[in-house]
């Protein structure tokens, strides 16, 4: 608990604005703050849970669970297997889905502080500086978006693995919940933080304006290598995790499942060699 209000303190201290990122580990340490590292893996954690919960919450009232028991479980590639191998799967999947967003905006952390300096700008201490900024505002920016897209990431696998037939309004609810989350994300991270960081490097603050005539910049930010750099980093990683994991998962179900037929007939040859000592 002391922790959790440490993560506490530390997100209302940088959604007011205060330069965390400045001071040393040990420093926010005597202060009882999170360094900036741990704070975002605390947002992580927190962002997961909370989404399970409410998912669980859900489910308890709607029990989709209920409705998978009437229909054959499959795996993600759509073939049957064995009903213990599906039902681990689903478990790893129900775990590992709601992770995803969150962790692969934490691994942005490097291309982030990188693509928010323009190249002839680019120095280590300018680097270590975005970077450990950028922990710290998507740990407090970020913590509702990704608590909604992992929600929503939930319902998504749930609904397209037991091939439910939903009700139109909770088909409804579910896509906008989905596509909310990705909007307002897609808006911290490709505006809010952004340009906190280009403000933090010495440039001037993105605007975006509906008309042509638009003030010159004194010193413009990088914001198409920002964009670009980050976006691409994004889809690589959401790409891989969609049709890696999957096939992760899989191979783990195997290996359990062969685990478990060896150690049942070991242990049924066992029993086999003790009835025949026990008849001598």
């Amino acid at each position: 608990m002391r922790q959790w209000k440490r993560f506490r303190k530390t997100r209302e201290s940088i959604q007011r604005g205060k330069e965390l990122f400045n001071l040393s580990d040990k420093k926010l340490d005597e202060i009882g703050l999170l360094a900036p590292f741990k704070f975002n893996l605390y947002e992580l954690v927190l962002a997961t849970l909370t989404a399970q919960i409410a998912f669980k919450i859900f489910d308890f009232f709607c029990p989709w669970s209920q409705k998978a028991e009437e229909i054959e479980l499959k795996t993600v590639f759509g073939k049957t297997m064995a009903r213990d191998a599906a039902r681990l799967i689903d478990g790893f999947y129900f775990l590992l889905t709601p992770l995803l967003p969150p962790l692969i905006l934490f691994w942005s952390a490097w291309i982030v502080s990188r693509a928010s300096i323009r190249d002839e700008d680019l120095t280590q201490l300018r680097l270590w500086r975005s970077k450990r900024a950028y922990y710290f505002y998507n740990g407090a920016h970020g913590l509702m978006p990704q608590t909604l897209m992992s929600l929503g990431f939930i319902f998504r696998s749930r609904s397209q693995e037991y091939e439910v037939l939903e009700p139109l309004w909770t088909f409804l609810v579910i896509r906008s919940l989905l596509f909310f989350s990705l909007f307002y994300q897609a808006y911290v991270i490709y505006f809010k933080i952004p340009n906190l960081l280009f403000q933090l490097n010495g440039y001037s603050k993105k605007e975006f304006r509906l008309t042509r005539h638009r003030q010159r910049q004194l010193n413009p930010p990088p914001y198409k290598k920002y964009v670009l750099q980050v976006f691409g980093w994004n889809a690589t990683l959401s790409f891989i995790a969609k049709y890696a994991l999957p096939v992760l998962l899989a191979v783990a179900a195997g290996l359990i499942a062969f685990v478990e037929v060896w150690l049942r007939s070991r242990l049924g040859m066992l029993r086999q060699q003790n009835t025949g000592w026990a008849t001598h």
